[in-house]
């Protein structure tokens, strides 16, 4: 939608973030004021040449609106006849009075900014928080000028609450993402393209799936440049959170490659609802057949401390030859868990408790060791 400042015929982004125009005409003894105009009706006028469209005064249209739902006696809407080949106003003379009040061009000027911000989420994908701050450097850049007061009045029409904002921010990047509800859903032919890209867009290269792999419960995210770089990788690190997950999901997977001895690079984002040892082979059988069972490179496998990842891992084909180990950290903690279970950390002597602080130390530690060795 084309952008300009306050002028007459001007185009705005509607709260529909872009999906319709909206235009305004100045006040001639108020240069302050304005009234705002919306299509009303189809485009008409092809029979004498021309491509004509009707506007109506869009707060008019809201007084109209409202008094009709309550059966209240209503009075005719102010229009416009617009010329859309010649973008112009084919009449310049409302043919009605208007029984609303006009709007401050500030008023016009923050919504202008908020649902220009609010457009660029389409591409941007911006959280609610950077968008907020866009917003901000959006007023100062264009009526910086204008003084404090001026800015003050804009910002508080384009983000009356920042919570608001951050509102409509979260439903339009809401409404950019495909309505899908099971993963089933992705098999249905009308959905193939979704597992080609986020919003579902058409590749030139199908093979370029953004959805690898999916059954009932998990669904395996990537490229084939990623599939790449997990079969040269040097190691590879494998770890899920529980935490933060997509709803219905037991856990969000994700496995990294080290590439070039420098670079950790997250290949696969795996959505899963199980943590069992079926679970997790069925998700590397998955990634298996993907690189066509070939054994991949990497050396060592990273894990924090789960048993089941680690037994699904030993028997899978394109893992092979990968060494599972865990991280010191995970391995310590679940020990020391283990003894506080057991109600043992009460009753040991203080040279007991050193010891076995000491072996678990060791114990941990060991997992990081180059042997070939795993817990």
């Amino acid at each position: 939608m084309a952008r300009r400042s306050i002028h007459q015929n001007v185009k705005l982004h509607s709260q529909r973030t872009g999906n319709k125009s909206i235009k305004i005409t100045l006040i001639e003894d108020q240069p302050e004021y304005c009234f705002t105009w919306s299509k009303y009706g189809s485009e008409y006028g092809k029979s004498v040449g021309k491509q004509l469209q009707k506007y109506c005064c869009t707060q008019c249209r809201s007084i109209y609106d409202k008094k009709k739902k309550n059966a209240e006696d209503t009075e005719p809407i102010p229009c416009l006849i617009f010329n859309v080949q010649d973008d112009r106003f084919e009449s310049e003379i409302e043919n009605h009075g208007h029984y609303c009040n006009p709007q401050h061009l500030n008023q016009i000027r923050g919504k202008e900014l908020r649902r220009n911000e609010l457009a660029k989420i389409k591409h941007t994908r911006d959280k609610p928080a950077a968008v907020h701050v866009k917003l901000a450097e959006s007023i100062t850049q264009r009526f910086g000028e204008r003084g404090e007061e001026v800015l003050l009045d804009i910002a508080q029409h384009a983000a009356p609450s920042k919570t608001g904002f951050a509102k409509a921010a979260t439903r339009v990047a809401n409404s950019l993402h495909p309505k899908i509800n099971t993963i089933s859903e992705l098999d249905d032919e009308r959905n193939s393209n979704l597992k080609l890209t986020v919003g579902g867009e058409v590749r030139q290269n199908l093979d370029e799936k953004y959805v690898l792999w999916n059954d009932e419960n998990n669904i395996i995210f990537g490229s084939p440049f990623f599939i790449t770089l997990f079969l040269m990788a040097v190691e590879i690190f494998l770890d899920g959170t529980f935490k933060y997950r997509a709803v219905g999901f037991d856990q969000c997977y994700r496995i990294f490659a080290l590439v070039n001895e420098t670079v950790v690079v997250p290949v696969f984002t795996i959505l899963m609802k199980g943590k069992s040892t079926e679970s997790y082979t069925n998700v590397f059988t998955a990634i298996s057949n993907l690189v066509n069972n070939v054994p991949i490179a990497a050396i060592y496998a990273h894990f924090d401390c789960e048993i089941a990842a680690v037994n699904a891992l030993r028997l899978i084909p394109c893992f092979q030859n990968v060494i599972a180990k865990m991280c010191t950290f995970h391995v310590r903690n679940n020990m020391h868990k283990r003894y506080q279970k057991l109600g043992l950390t009460a009753t040991f002597p203080d040279a007991v408790a050193k010891f076995i602080n000491k072996f678990s130390t060791r114990v941990g530690g060991k997992s990081s060791t180059h042997s070939n060795w795993s817990p």
